[in-house]
């Protein structure tokens, strides 16, 4: 199996295993309010939701060891993008939000931010 496919194969199972944990805590989520064992699956929500981007990590790690130098390489400029631009929209914002009284920034913003400026970067440094 050459670079390509095994990288390929790598994230497409930790892009499925992610999709899986999502409906899977969402579902425990929607579901807690209807039920008798509501703290329960509370707290099986909870604890998928905080093992979601943990997941992802993973995979991204797992990805990462199975390529040659170069793709490692462009990973590591991708992430390295993404957090350039996480921390400048941090860096922005904060102040911002202390002077003109604005809304707090919620931490999935940062998170989607993040993640879909390292997807981009990856495309774009993949060419």
């Amino acid at each position: 199996m050459n670079r390509e496919k095994r990288i390929l194969n790598t994230m497409k199972n930790g892009v499925t295993a992610a999709i899986i944990i999502g409906i899977l805590a969402i579902a425990a989520l929607l579901l807690a309010p209807h039920l008798k064992s509501s703290d329960l699956l509370t707290g099986v929500g909870t604890g998928l939701l905080v093992m979601l981007p943990v997941s992802l990590i993973l995979m991204t790690l797992r990805g990462y060891r199975k390529m040659d130098e170069f793709g490692q390489l462009i990973t590591l400029k991708a992430c390295s993008v993404a957090l350039m631009v996480v921390m400048g929209l941090c860096m922005v914002y904060f102040p911002l939000q202390m002077v003109l009284h604005l809304p707090a920034l919620p931490l999935w913003i940062i998170w989607v931010v993040g993640s879909v400026t390292y997807g981009i970067a990856m495309a774009v440094l993949s060419r």
